[in-house]
């Protein structure tokens, strides 16, 4: 894996000014140039000599500081040919997609706060205990049978067919029947180093699907870390995301007290979690973004420092239409061996 680029010289700025919607508007110190910083960024590389300016913008209850960084581990290259790959993989997206002549890669920062909490469950569930019943039941079945031949009769006289009859029998059988009870209990866990997205432009299941990333490799967030890089500013509010962080652990102490619970089987399962000894830091992390030009709806995200790669492609209405019927002549075939 080839390491990613590094960032040019870089200088830490405080805004001068405010451009239009919400930007702000920064002197660069090598050359004088004026440089416009968008809202939702954290710095810009000025195109007159290439200086990286970070801003240092005032922290705000919803726009904290960052806490972390976790560092790119590799460049352009590497990423394209990992989304290329993704890409492939998606069998219903349309040709153009799966194979795309050419792909828009960006590299950016991605806001995210990395959350821990005790996780404090209540819940209520219908256990099934499965046991098992022997039944004697009447079964209707058919046995050929033929017409005796008469005493001394000629031996080369052809015999006569043998005709289907049928007769009801008696056989004994094993029944499966479940016994319901109810159950209530507690459930107590820890849930450690959980990322849940900061950024309105990555939904929360594009990034669970490019997790985990390498926390041993994170490091103290400094301006210098993210100079010449984009790097988003926090574009959902903390509230907001605590709420995201509050039902990632009832879905994932669901899912634990699921694995654990006794019986057979089990129906309406009804939890309530508590969440107490919250911790949220924020930390930029590093994503690199593919898009196909031409297809809007494809977007591969590649994670710029372990490599994981997800995201979605459009799915080709031919492709499925196609699906459907080799289905339907699948089940068609089986069902006409079966009568055969």
């Amino acid at each position: 894996m080839s390491a990613g680029p590094e960032p040019p010289t870089h200088k830490t700025a405080r805004p001068q000014g405010e451009g239009p919607g919400g930007a702000v508007v920064l002197g660069c110190d090598t050359c004088g140039a004026v440089i416009e910083v968008a809202a939702h960024e954290r710095g810009a590389v000025c195109p007159f000599c290439a200086t990286a300016t970070v801003v240092e913008r005032a922290p705000l209850p919803d726009r904290p500081r960052p806490t972390f960084t976790i560092g790119f581990a590799f460049g352009e290259a590497d990423a394209a040919r990992r989304a290329r790959a993704h890409l492939r993989r998606q069998w219903l997206a349309p040709e153009a997609v799966r194979r795309p002549a050419a792909i828009e890669l960006r590299a950016v920062y991605l806001p995210a706060y990395l959350w821990s909490a005790a996780a404090r469950s209540a819940y209520a569930v219908t256990i099934g205990e499965d046991y098992e019943i022997e039944e004697e039941v009447e079964v209707e079945v058919e046995v050929d049978v033929g017409l005796p031949v008469a005493p001394g009769g000629d031996a080369g006289a052809r015999r006569p067919e043998r005709r289907p009859e049928r007769r009801i029998e008696r056989r004994k059988r094993t029944r499966t029947e479940t016994e319901w009870h109810e159950v209530s209990a507690q459930h107590a866990c820890w849930l450690r180093d959980v990322f849940v997205t900061a950024s309105r432009g990555v939904a929360p299941a594009e990034l669970e699907a490019i997790q985990p990333f390498e926390l041993r490799r994170m490091r103290r967030h400094q301006p210098q870390l993210v100079a010449g890089w984009p790097a988003e500013e926090p574009s959902l509010a903390r509230a907001e995301c605590e709420q995201l962080a509050w039902r990632a652990a009832e879905d994932h102490a669901r899912a634990r007290i699921a694995r654990q619970l006794p019986g057979d089987r089990w129906r309406e399962l009804r939890v309530a979690t508590r969440l107490d000894e919250v911790t949220l830091d924020l930390v930029l992390l590093p994503v690199w973004l593919a898009s196909v030009p031409g297809a809007p709806g494809a977007r591969v995200l590649v994670n710029g420092q372990t490599g994981a790669v997800g995201g979605k492609a459009p799915v080709s209405r031919t492709k499925v239409a196609l699906q459907v019927v080799l289905m339907m002549l699948v089940v068609a075939a089986a069902a006409w061996l079966v009568k055969g």
